[in-house]
């Protein structure tokens, strides 16, 4: 039997190609355990989270990083003819660009889930709606 049922190929903007696989899987049923540590994450607007022990984690700010260089190969990319080679090869620049940035996103909140996973027992957060969204 085949424990993969679907896949998917996909390319993204700046060139690369990703694979997802959807595969069955036998699970264990998950049984909580309730000794150990928890926390508290309150969600805020000016740093990225305050904990319920005090620690502060204050929100990176990777657009600041790359702005000047995406400023330039957007600028860059307006003044080529519109799909000519050298205004593929600029779009392609940009796009890799903007995928440093969601990728150094996706780092810092896989990193700062697996610390809070690897140090709590237990995680509690709380939404608040801000806006009008």
């Amino acid at each position: 039997m085949n424990p993969c049922t679907r896949s998917a190929i996909r390319r993204n903007p700046s060139g690369k190609y990703v694979v997802s696989l959807l595969c069955e899987m036998n699970a264990c049923p998950y049984v909580p355990v309730n000794r150990g540590k928890a926390v508290g994450v309150d969600l805020g607007l000016k740093g990225f989270a305050i904990l319920s022990d005090g620690t502060k984690v204050n929100a990176p700010k990777y657009f600041r990083k790359y702005e000047k260089k995406l400023a330039h190969w957007q600028r860059i990319l307006s003044r080529r003819q519109r799909s000519g080679s050298n205004w593929h090869k600029a779009r392609v620049k940009v796009a890799k660009i903007h995928e440093k940035i969601v990728n150094a996103r996706r780092v810092f909140l896989h990193k700062l889930s697996t610390k809070l996973i690897h140090e709590n027992q237990g995680i509690c957060w709380k939404t608040c709606k801000s806006g009008t969204w």
